[in-house]
């Protein structure tokens, strides 16, 4: 998932890291599809099986439609996504280099 399509690079490598270990075809989700160039016949060619996004920006993989989205004024994170995330970042400071 993503929020911005445009070059698409960290998802065409991480296609390619997907198929090297024998994952099935993944669906690529974003919001955004700005698509620079060539990039969404990229992805395509990289092995992703569909992509979906939303019609904030016309194209042909406009699947969520915008305006079924509610609008606010004021978005807050729920606690249990702030307690994930720092949960995350606790995991990730103990196991990686």
């Amino acid at each position: 998932m993503d929020d911005i399509i445009s070059t698409a690079r960290t998802m065409i490598e991480r296609v390619g890291h997907l198929r090297t270990l024998g994952m099935k075809t993944p669906i690529y989700v974003g919001v955004h599809a700005v698509f620079a160039g060539d990039v969404y016949r990229e992805l395509i060619g990289a092995g992703v099986e569909r992509v979906i996004t939303c019609s904030t920006v016309m194209h042909e993989t406009n699947r969520i439609d915008r305006r079924h989205i509610k609008k606010r004024k004021h978005v807050s994170k729920p606690s249990g996504i702030l307690r994930a995330t720092t949960r995350d970042r606790r995991w990730a400071r103990r196991t990686l280099p």
